[in-house]
């Protein structure tokens, strides 16, 4: 039976649901605006679909001894107007501290994003992407 989950978890795709909020947020220690939304996001190169494949592939678990997560991982990060990620948190865990810091690390890791424009000009972006599916070694 474990097995069948792991084939399954291992089939099943990203839940991705990215709707941002329309106001500016917060400044940064250097006076660097971060953005919830604006006209163009950042996208990941290749976009949503290229991202599902990076994650399936990159996001490898260990067999654990406990039951694996029922929830999917709510990730909260920056997408910085170079295109590098950083400040990764997790907005909702899924319960296992293994997991959750296996997506960190995968999020850490993502190569060079498209950054958000405003007014013709990168821009500091939040991004908000769940992560419902794992691969077990």
């Amino acid at each position: 039976m474990i097995r069948s989950f792991h084939t399954y978890a291992a089939i099943c795709s990203l839940l991705i649901l990215c709707k941002p909020l329309c106001s500016q947020v917060k400044a940064d220690t250097l006076n660097r605006h971060i953005y919830e939304d604006v006209p163009q996001m950042p996208e990941f190169p290749g976009g949503i679909i290229e991202m599902e494949k990076y994650v399936l592939k990159n996001l490898l678990l260990p067999v654990m001894k406990e039951a694996p997560p029922k929830t999917g991982v709510y990730t909260r990060f920056v997408v910085n107007a170079d295109g590098s990620v950083s400040d990764v948190k997790i907005a909702r865990s899924s319960g296992n501290l293994v997991v959750d810091d296996s997506v960190k690390a995968v999020i850490r890791r993502m190569p060079l994003w498209k950054p958000g424009m405003l007014n013709g000009k990168p821009v500091n972006c939040y991004y908000n992407l769940p992560i419902s599916c794992f691969k077990f070694k």
